[in-house]
């Protein structure tokens, strides 16, 4: 009878240990370290290269003291986990970015706050989210190994047979 009940406790307290289900949605709180930036660009890319493209203006409004809020949802086929690209224009000059990995089926960030910078939009050559290694702080991993090449980061996927390290992991065609 002890060995019943002691299964049955464990059987509830397994059914209550499920893990919440994935956000449906996350806000990005997007701000600049600049005040004069004419309008936000957000990419999300998956790591397949499949992109999505959001373009807000950001008329008479200083994002570096109130952010843009965005609200992203997962798309169907888009896959839950992708790199979200912010930039910032002024006069269709690109002048602050940044670059941040974003998952939905993690559930642990469902308000994501994005501050872009001069010195990221400087350094991402390009524009794939990561700055060229050796080019930001001291650990400045994960870093991109070749920052002419879009599709080559820490975030995109391996592609075997082609000799290049397309994930950036010091290893060309790992894993294949």
């Amino acid at each position: 009878m002890r060995i019943l009940a002691a299964i049955m406790i464990l059987a509830g307290s397994a059914a209550c240990a499920k893990d919440p289900a994935a956000p449906t949605e996350i806000y990005v709180n997007v701000a600049a370290t600049l005040t004069k930036v004419d309008h936000v660009v957000l990419t999300a890319r998956n790591p397949d290269g499949i992109e999505d493209v959001i373009n807000r203006p950001t008329t008479d409004r200083d994002i570096s003291l109130d952010a843009i809020v965005i609200r992203l949802t997962p798309a169907t086929g888009f896959g839950l986990e992708f790199l979200l690209v912010s930039e910032g224009y002024r006069e269709q000059k690109r002048v602050v970015a940044s670059g941040e990995t974003i998952d939905f089926a993690s559930n642990d960030r469902r308000d994501l706050e994005v501050v872009m910078n001069e010195r990221f939009a400087e350094d991402d050559f390009d524009r794939d989210g990561y700055r060229l290694c050796g080019t930001g702080p001291v650990n400045d991993a994960p870093c991109d190994c070749d920052d002419l090449d879009l599709a080559v980061n820490p975030f995109s996927r391996e592609i075997c047979g082609n000799g290049v390290d397309d994930d950036c992991t010091g290893v060309a065609d790992d894993g294949c």
